[in-house]
C-alpha cells in the first residue's frame, strides 16, 4: 500500500544541485585526462624526433615531460 509521492521541492533543488556539481566536475575530470594524454604522446613523439639528433635533449624532455 505505498503510494508513489513526489519527493519535497527541497529535496529536488537539491539534487539539481548536486548533479550540477556533477557534471561540471566530470567535465574538468574529462578535460583533465585529455591534456595528460596530450601530454605523453607529445613526450613520445619529442623523443622519437629528438632521439636522431642527440640524446641530451632526449633527456631534457624526459626530465620535462
Amino acid at each position: 500500500m505505498t503510494s508513489n509521492k513526489l519527493p519535497p521541492p527541497a529535496f529536488e533543488q537539491r539534487l539539481n544541485r548536486y548533479e550540477e556539481k556533477l557534471s561540471l566536475i566530470k567535465k574538468q575530470i574529462r578535460t583533465t585526462s585529455i591534456l595528460r594524454l596530450v601530454m605523453f604522446f607529445s613526450t613520445v613523439i619529442g623523443i622519437y624526433i629528438l632521439s636522431s639528433v642527440s640524446y641530451i635533449p632526449v633527456i631534457l624532455l624526459g626530465i620535462s615531460g
